[in-house]
């Protein structure tokens, strides 16, 4: 006989099909856990991505904003002057007209005019309830200041140190010393020479080269303010000490003359889609630069006499010359569609406070 013994007898069952029922089931729940934790941080990245644009774009059109903003209001002499303005109709000339340094428009005031096209200003209709499409306008005399030659210049010309460039010619200009500032437009510019005539042919052009505050020339003829003499007073070409040809007094205090520049902010209708926030230099053939895409409000505050105050309760140049410092509110929404929590594009509203450099006490 044979000693084989068989040995243990194998089970021959599966799992039943509950065990496969539940082991399917903690899978799908494991999965699906899974899946939610990736969709929440894919989530999460997509808005702190698009919300790290917004906050870049911030960043650039405030730095930019505020520097515009600093040097509004100045000249290169005394920010306290109220210059004269002899140009020809300068109230129909905006970016000519000096006035109190800036000037802001509520949503409603079309100071710079509202439009359907690229690079128009957005009407407050348009923007949205609750968003502000305000705008504000900022004017300086500052760029490329040159001094004046009071010992060489005559009733008609002013004469600089250095050569004038050639892009000055009809360009609008800020003449000024510590005492008095006129407004007026550059013609025939060659060399070092700045003429100051009635012409026709140019726009807007001078009502008058005289100068003198008030428009007060001797005998009523055209004889401009002496810029570069104390007081504008002229000898009549005598020379005295110390004191530049021409001039009565000594210790004659500089002159500076300046391009004049006028900068628009505004909300307009974005080039490809949406809203964009503009930086225009204003001009007779002034094209706006898109500073920044997807903008959903710009709105400003002033600071006058110590409380701040909306542009439509400032309502005459003598109290925007008195205005100190400007509030800035900007929002930005994402134009990240992926980003959108329940359907509503991320947003973000940024201030700052910025202070003219010129007025600060």
């Amino acid at each position: 006989m044979s000693n084989y013994r068989a040995g243990p007898r194998r089970d021959g069952r599966g799992f039943t099909l509950i065990e496969l029922m539940i082991a399917l089931l903690l899978g799908t729940i494991l999965a699906g856990a899974a899946i939610s934790v990736f969709l929440s941080s894919r989530q999460v990245y997509a808005s702190t991505e698009s919300l790290g644009r917004v906050q870049e774009n911030a960043r650039a059109a405030f730095e930019l904003m505020s520097r515009d903003i600093r040097e509004s209001g100045g000249n290169a002499c005394n920010s306290s002057l109220r210059p004269v303005n002899v140009l020809n109709n300068s109230s129909l000339y905006p970016y000519a007209d000096f006035g109190g340094g800036l000037i802001g428009y509520s949503s409603s005031q079309d100071g710079i005019k509202f439009g359907s096209g690229a690079r128009d200003r957005v009407s407050a209709s348009i923007i949205g309830t609750g968003n502000y499409s305000e705008a504000i306008v900022l004017k300086s005399a500052t760029e490329g200041g040159m001094r004046v030659d009071a010992g060489n210049s005559s009733d008609v010309n002013i004469n600089t140190f250095d050569p004038v460039p050639a892009d000055w010619n009809n360009a609008i200009v800020m003449v000024c010393d510590p005492e008095h500032a006129a407004i007026f437009q550059a013609t025939d510019v060659s060399g070092k020479g700045i003429k100051i005539q009635k012409k026709a042919s140019v726009t807007p052009g001078n009502a008058t080269n005289c100068l003198a505050p008030g428009g007060n020339c001797p005998n009523g003829s055209d004889k401009r303010y002496a810029f570069g003499c104390t007081q504008g007073w002229w000898k009549g070409g005598t020379t005295l000490p110390n004191a530049p040809k021409g001039c009565m007094y000594e210790g004659s205090p500089p002159a500076i003359i300046a391009r004049m520049r006028s900068i628009s902010w505004y909300v307009g209708n974005g080039t490809t889609s949406g809203k964009s926030l503009y930086r225009r230099v204003d001009g007779p053939s002034a094209t706006a630069d898109e500073i920044a895409e997807n903008v959903r409000s710009l709105a400003f505050e002033y600071l006058l006499d110590g409380s701040y105050l909306s542009a439509s309760a400032i309502t005459t140049d003598e109290e925007w010359a008195r205005v100190a410092a400007v509030r800035i509110k900007l929002t930005f929404e994402s134009d990240d569609k992926s980003a959108a929590i329940n359907g509503v594009l991320l947003g973000r509203e940024l201030s700052t406070t910025v202070a003219l450099r010129n007025r600060l006490q």
